[in-house]
């Protein structure tokens, strides 16, 4: 069950968050773009202690994505690993594979179950 303010965020916070800060991209998955989805992007630096036990650190760029926005051929789909999110930086175009970072898995579930969270690497 939502609760009143994830409900309240969800109907003024987040409207205006995508509207300020949101960037719009698509995702690919088997060559096949989603439709475009406006996006919160961030740059997240996550630090793992590697087998030999030297700190290693890892950036992200990761992207929250409504959960009603991720649609393919007309379907609502929940990303996944291996899929790629394509964002135009700068007039560049680049793609971004999801990936687990860390200790976290690739893709999540907000607990507002309204957005999806996935890490990503830049792979073009």
């Amino acid at each position: 069950m939502t609760s009143i303010a994830d409900q309240l965020w969800q109907d003024v916070g987040a409207p205006l968050s995508k509207e300020l800060f949101g960037v719009p991209v698509q995702l690919k998955r088997a060559g096949v773009l989603s439709n475009v989805i406006t996006a919160i992007a961030d740059q997240v630096t996550y630090q793992v202690i590697d087998q030999e036990g030297f700190l290693t650190s890892y950036t992200s760029r990761d992207y929250t994505l409504p959960v009603a926005e991720v649609i393919w051929n007309g379907e609502v789909k929940e990303p996944r690993k291996g899929d790629i999110v394509v964002e135009t930086i700068n007039g560049v175009v680049s793609e971004f594979e999801i990936t687990p970072m860390a200790k976290n898995s690739a893709t999540s579930l907000k607990p507002n179950g309204f957005d999806w969270l996935v890490h990503t690497t830049q792979v073009l």
